[in-house]
Formats: C-alpha cells, structure tokens, sequence
C-alpha cells in the first residue's frame, strides 16, 4: 500500500525524533467530551472540537481555492490570505504538535509493511513499525529535495525535516482544550503540545472525515507544482515554501493511513458486535452483511517508555450511525479519489504510481490507494442509501441504526438544550446532536426513550420543535458529500453515478419543498408526519440549506434549485444581517449571537459559492457581504484564537522577548497605563483583534484555532 519491493537498507533509531519524547498524557482520565473550556479575558469558550474546526478550515480553504483543483479562482475577497493561512493554522496545529490523536507510528499499515516487507535472505525489510517510518521519512526528504534530520549532516540543521518535537497523528481525537503547557516557542513543537487532561479521546467518523478532507486538499496545494533539482531531477512539490513537498507527503500519508484503518479496523458489524474490516468494496451490500462507521469508538491505550501511547484495543461507545459522520467521510475518500487518478492527467500523477529508487527518481506512494479511496467511497455511499435514506419521506434520516434493531425510529435533538418530561416532572435534560428513540408522535409532543450518561433509560416527552428526524445542516453537508462523490468518481460505473443524482435530486427537492418556508428562509429541520421546526430560524441551517442546493444545482442543472438558493440569501439578508453588528445574526431576532465554527464555515461556504454561481455587481455584493461576515467572526475576540507572521504577529525571538519582559516590567513601576499599552501593542501588532499565540491568553497563550464559541452583540 505505501511502497514496493524495491526498497534500500533498514531504517536507523532515529526515529525516537520523529516519535516525540515528552508530553505523553497519563491514560487514566475520565474523557471530558464537551466540557466548556472559558477564557477568563474574552468569554469565549476555547474548546477545540475537531469536526467542528476541520469543517470551517475546508470552508477558509475553499474561500482561498474556489475552483480548486482544476484551478484557483479569486473572487475577489479582501480576507483571501486570511482564510488561507487561518485554515492552514487549524491543520498544522492539531496534525503535528498538539498531541491531540493517535501517533501516526503505530497505524495497521506500517505495522502490516513490518509484518511483511522482507529483504533477499527472507529476514524483515523493518523490524519495527518505527522503521518503517523513518524509511519513508527519508524517501520524503529525497523526493522533495529538502534535508533530512535523520541524515547525521543535517541533524541540527534548522531547515531540516521532519521539525523538532513534531507529534503526527493520524486518527484525532473528538476534542481537547488548545492551552499550551509551557511558554511556546515556534521551532519546538514539543513546546506547542496542548492540555492533555482536557483531550476527549474517542474517535468519530466526523472528525476523521472532515480532517481527511483537510489533509487531501492541502496535499493538492501542495503538490500543485513541481521543481527542477541541481542535478536534473524531479522534486516533488511546489516552491511557495521550502518544504511544502515533504509537507504534503506526510498529509497524504496520514490520509492514506487513516482510510486504511477504516478499511480493516474500524468498521463495525452489528451481528457480531464486533468491529473489524469492511470486506471487499467491489461486492459490498449492505443489505448481505453491513458493515458500518458507528458514531463513537474509543480505544484502549497502552504505554512503552520514549514511545507514544499506542491503541491495543477498540470499543463502540454509540452505535448509532450519524448522517454528518457518513457525509464527512465521504466528502474526504472522493477527494482522495481524484487525487490519486491516473486517468486524469495532472501533476498528481507524479506523486503515485512507480517508486523508482526512492532518491533521485519515481512516485512518493504506490498506485493502491487510489482504489483504496474508491471503495471506502463505494461502502459509505451504500451504507448512507441503506441506513439513512427514508424512501417514504424521500430524505435522508439525521440519525440511523441498522435494520432489526429494536429502534424503529431515531431521533436528533436541534436546540442547544431540551428538557423531557412526563407532566410536571423533568426526567432529563438532553443537548444538541443527541440521538433519541421516538415512540409515540403527535403533534404537540412526541415520546422519546434514551439511555442516560448513568446509563439509565429515560422516557418521556419532548416538543416536536426541539427535534428532527432531518436537519436541514445535515441534509446540506450530505449534498456537498453527494456532488463531490458524483464529479471525483466520473468514472464509476453508471448506475452507481445515476443513483447518486438521484439521492442528490430527492434530498434537494426536499430541502426546497419541505425545508424552507415561504418567506424563502429554512426552517432548522423537519419531524415525518409532524411538520418543520418552527423555532427560530438559525443562521447555520441558512448557510447548509443554500450550500446544499447549489452542489444538487450542479450536479442536476435544475434552475428551480438555484433559484431556491438566491431566495434563502435574500431572507438571510433581510431578516439576519445586522447593520450595527454589520454581520449575520446567528438566528432570527438575536440581540447577541452566538458563533461557532459551525455557522461561520457554513456562512463563509454559502456566500462563496453563492458568489461563484453569480457575476457582475451581484457577485461584488456578495463578497462585500463574505467580507463584512468574514472580519466580524474571526477578529474582535473572534472565532479565530491566535495568528503567527503570514497574518500579521511577527515572532520574536527567544532574546527579544526576555529583553521586552524587561523593559514592560520596568516601565510597570514607573507608568503602568503606558506599559499596558505596550503590552496590548507587542499581543496584536497589527490591530486586527486577533493576538500572537503566547499572549492569548491563559498561563502561556493558545494555539491558532478556532474557538469553539463565542458571542457578539447583534442589536
């Protein structure tokens, strides 16, 4: 899967630099899933949720790379390079130095490669996994022409790759608080780790997907262009940025790592209750033997010293299967696919396919996982059409067990908090994405039953405003999964394609038909038999919902979808935006709204592709809007946490800093209002609200991510 036969001497133990020393996290503690994390000077919860965050980084990115990969598009948004770099951000930060996942060490594939890849006299090629590792390190910097730390003349060398303390993961964790532990220091990845005790280790599709599609996208980017070497050769990746190619090369090998892990461990079988491989995509039917990516998996853990805790056991935590799951990991796979296509004749093509001699010639990675993608897409696409597609509704279900199972109908809570009762009596309090089994509907209350975190069952009832059987942001990203899976896989067989435009066309019929209200704004989801939500309308369903019928408009052409479309973003304009605030609302009547990754991204993708879909003076109003949204989310103690140089916080060096220390303290006992002044001036050079990393706040500053919320007065 990652190599061939044709392969040099084992790897050396230098690998103990590759797989950091330090910031090892004690395994003992309780998982803290949601827990709100405050900063105490802004309010904002900092709470890095990595679906959440992966998702507005794919939304950032596509702002930047409209068109990507057939060819960028520039709108014409002033925030291009913030959403670039802001994007980037978030990938970096959590993919190589906060810790927060699985090490990308100790992944089934290079354990498989150990197991199997043998040299002349039948001995093993790489006795460890860590070998394994290092070899492709190695075969990394060569082909990027970047120097290796690994290569004693470079092992100092400051240019050199990977960075120091760098920590790649390759399955993240749900979530985790982005406090550094000790003062950071930009070249020292060990020093940018994040708070250990707050991670909350379980895996879910969402995140793995939405992080997968981050990883191929910039990979793209990455290896958009290639280069001419001193001696003739080929290296790999363009020259924006030194090491941009060896960036990409390990991007992909997470993806690929992480798809492969899906295939053969983390699919789960619900007559086995066991989780395990999916079996062979080309005859997969879910009908004959499902096999599924169940909502919440978490792992056991077991420690060796100067290594990274290492998975030696998997366990479902929630069976249920989430539509936002599946559409995520299939947004991600189809990417993939086009990625590595050999029949699309691009300059991918030069990253799979013969490895020739690993140095001065030949592919980074084999052709294998081209085929690898397709068939995780091929399952998933399946597993959503038999689980989630209601053929007597003509929509997707928010929510899904398999067929036989007891519950004959789930549920999704769609308020932030909701109480069940059974008269006066509150038997539960239940919160936003909780899956709920219905029982009994009417049309002012339904019954519910659900499994309490005590583990108790709890019945009672629930309004039908507070739940959905589909949200209209889920039925909007699976439609963004949809057309992404119908153009990347052009050449899967025609009924596969022909079904697809059919799932596509019936869930967009649904959101325009059903969804949306006459006033042209959608409603937050939809009960079967009972009616719309008719709550307040929140600005993430606005943002889904259009972002859902512009991928069916293009993939079926029906005008009455994009006319659809233009009606939602006039309600949104009418009946969200704040003129004081100039920005959207977070819902209808909002005297302070509430942002989240979530409603930013979505936000950010429907005014984008809103603008794409237009020209002329409608498009200029359209990213005027895109501009005004843009600067009101991510600065003024915004979404985004932190930013480093390319967006306006030069780093100073380790000296300036202890002689800046020096001179504030000093200036403190003599005019403490200009030595605050000079402290807010050396946190946010440029003004735009948004501070360098080590002052952030907390003890020693935050990571530049986004954060999970915060609010902002919308009169």
């Amino acid at each position: 899967m990652f190599t061939n036969a044709r392969l040099t001497k084992s790897a050396t133990a230098l690998a103990v630099l590759f797989v950091v020393v330090g910031g090892y996290l004690p395994l003992t503690h309780t998982a803290m899933a949601q827990a709100p994390d405050v900063d105490e000077m802004t309010g904002r919860n900092i709470r890095y949720v990595t679906a959440d965050a992966m998702y507005l980084a794919n939304e950032q990115w596509l702002l930047y790379a409209c068109d990507l990969p057939a060819g960028q598009t520039d709108i014409g948004s002033n925030f291009n390079k913030d959403s670039y770099w802001y994007s980037r951000y978030n990938l970096g930060n959590l993919l190589m130095r906060s810790g927060m996942g699985i090490h990308m060490v100790h992944n089934p594939l290079f354990k498989q490669h150990s197991d199997m890849d043998k040299k002349p006299d039948g001995s093993k090629m790489f006795p460890t996994p860590k070998d394994f590792m290092v070899f492709k390190i190695k075969q990394f910097c060569a082909r990027t022409g970047v120097p290796c730390r690994f290569d004693p003349a470079h092992k100092d060398d400051p240019k050199a790759f990977p960075p120091v303390g760098v920590f790649p993961i390759f399955l993240e964790f749900a979530s985790g608080s982005p406090r550094f532990q000790q003062p950071p220091v930009p070249n020292d990845f060990t020093t940018l780790r994040w708070n250990p005790k707050s991670f909350d280790r379980t895996i879910t599709p969402a995140a793995l997907g939405q992080a997968l599609t981050k990883e191929v996208m910039w990979a793209e980017d990455f290896f958009a262009k290639h280069r001419q070497g001193p001696n003739g050769e080929v290296w790999l990746g363009n020259e924006k940025e030194h090491g941009n190619g060896f960036r990409g090369a390990v991007l992909t090998a997470m993806a690929i790592t992480k798809m492969f892990t899906l295939k053969t461990t983390l699919a789960y079988d619900p007559v086995s209750g066991k989780l395990g491989d999916v079996g062979n995509p080309a005859t997969y039917d879910p009908m004959k033997g499902l096999r599924y990516y169940p909502h919440k998996i978490r792992a056991t853990f077991m420690t060796k010293p100067g290594m990274p805790p290492a998975p030696i056991a998997w366990e479902v935590v929630d069976k249920t299967s989430h539509l936002r799951d599946q559409a995520s990991l299939l947004w991600g796979t189809s990417e993939f696919y086009f990625y590595s296509d050999p029949t699309v004749k691009d300059v991918y093509d030069a990253v799979f396919g013969d490895q020739g001699d690993h140095k001065t010639h030949g592919a980074l990675f084999p052709a294998k996982p081209h085929m690898l993608s397709k068939g995780l897409s091929v399952v998933t696409f399946k597993n959503m059409m038999a689980m989630h597609f209601d053929k007597t509704n003509g929509s997707f279900r928010s929510v899904a067990l398999p067929r036989g199972t007891q519950a004959k109908r789930i549920v999704v809570v769609n308020v932030p908090t909701a109480r069940i009762r059974a008269g006066k009596e509150t038997r539960g309090v239940v919160k936003r994405g909780q899956a709920l089994l219905l029982e009994q509907a009417r049309d002012d209350w339904v019954l519910v039953r659900y499994r309490s975190e005590e583990g108790k069952s709890v019945q009672g009832w629930i309004k039908p405003s507070q739940i959905a059987d589909i949200t209209t942001a889920d039925a909007g990203l699976a439609l963004v999964a949809l057309k992404n899976l119908h153009s990347r896989l052009h050449d899967a067989p025609a009924p596969l394609l022909k079904m697809v435009k059919m799932a596509v066309t019936a869930q967009a019929s649904y959101l325009r038909d059903k969804l949306m209200a006459p006033d042209g704004g959608f409603y937050n989801g939809y009960v079967f038999g009972v009616g719309p939500n008719r709550g307040d309308r929140r600005l993430d369903s606005q943002g889904m919902g259009i972002r859902g019928l512009l991928a069916a408009y293009a993939v079926t052409g029906q005008d009455s979808f994009k006319a659809a479309a233009d009606k939602a973003y006039g309600f949104m304009n009418r009946d969200l935006w704040s003129e004081t605030a100039a920005t959207y609302r977070s819902a209808e009547g909002a005297m302070e709204s509430v942002y989240t990754p979530r409603n930013v991204g979505a936000t950010i993708g429907a005014l984008r592709e809103l603008a794409l879909a237009t020209n002329g003076a409608e498009r200029k109003q359209i990213v005027g809007r895109i501009d005004k949204f843009f600067a009101a989310a991510h600065t003024r103690h915004g979404i985004q946490l932190a930013e480093i140089d390319p967006t306006g916080e030069p780093i100073p060096s380790m000296a300036q800093i202890k002689a800046m220390k020096a001179q504030l303290a000093a200036l403190m006992k003599t005019d403490p209002q200009r030595a605050k002044a000079m402290m807010m001036k050396m946190a946010d050079v440029d003004g735009d609200g948004v501070p360098k990393p080590g002052m952030a706040g907390g003890k020693f500053g935050f990571a530049p991510v986004p954060a999970l919320a915060f609010k902002l007065a919308t009169e």
